[in-house]
């Protein structure tokens, strides 16, 4: 496992109070893992609909669901948050080293690093004066990126899997600060806007509304992204 990401999994993780509730939640069937619950997983639409089109495992599922359903804000914050952490490093890091086969698409490599992203990038923002600076925060972000340049974006060029891919490649690039070296997904985009048809940020907007995108930290930044590939003219001619 990559050193930076293994940090995040001690017992160093610090408590991060509320972030508010999440849109486009689906209703599923629970998958029976859920520590004897019987409750149905409340997943972002986006990830309901790809459950439609490709394999994804129960296990992830409920990982999706941890992710997009975290109450930052509620008693035990600090086990749960580590829990969590742990529980998305393990399967990302295992996902990339490991010579055997996983349950469900191979997407799920790259779907499981963005949420690992996402929950250290709302941390941060939820209590900065506790965790911005914390170091181990900080390199669990450029462990995942270094983490997703050894990835095949294979997995993410399907027809089928394109607005998932377009939201973890989003994600994954602002989270992590990548910057100019995102431009290892620009062809990868191009694709993407080209399927999608995607031409203007109210159209990259309403996908990512779709799965996990906490809108008070991201939307902003995510729409410098977006510019910035215009600037490049990634997509768009």
């Amino acid at each position: 496992m990559n050193q930076g990401l293994s940090a995040l999994s001690d017992n160093r993780v610090p408590q991060i109070p509320g972030i508010g509730g999440l849109p486009n939640q689906a209703m599923l069937p629970n998958t029976g893992i859920e520590s004897g619950r019987q409750l149905p997983l409340a997943v972002p639409r986006g990830f309901a609909t790809l459950r439609q089109r490709v394999d994804i495992s129960a296990e992830f599922l409920t990982l999706i669901s941890r992710t997009a359903c975290f109450d930052f804000g509620s008693p035990g914050v600090e086990s749960r948050l580590h829990q969590l952490i742990l529980d998305l490093i393990v399967s990302s890091a295992g996902a990339a080293t490991s010579n055997l086969p996983l349950p469900g698409h191979p997407i799920q490599g790259h779907l499981r690093i963005a949420c690992t992203c996402l929950t250290i990038f709302q941390g941060q923002r939820a209590d900065g004066k506790k965790i911005a600076g914390a170091a181990e925060y900080d390199a669990g972000l450029t462990a995942a990126w270094s983490e997703v340049v050894t990835m095949d974006q294979g997995a993410l060029s399907e027809p089928k899997t394109a607005q998932a891919s377009l939201w973890a490649v989003f994600i994954i690039s602002v989270t992590t600060g990548a910057g100019a070296a995102a431009s290892i997904f620009h062809q990868l985009l191009h694709t993407l806007f080209q399927d999608l048809n995607v031409q203007i940020w109210e159209h990259v907007r309403g996908i990512l509304l779709e799965f996990i995108f906490p809108v008070s930290f991201l939307d902003e930044p995510c729409k410098n992204f977006f510019h910035g590939l215009q600037d490049l003219r990634i997509g768009f001619g």
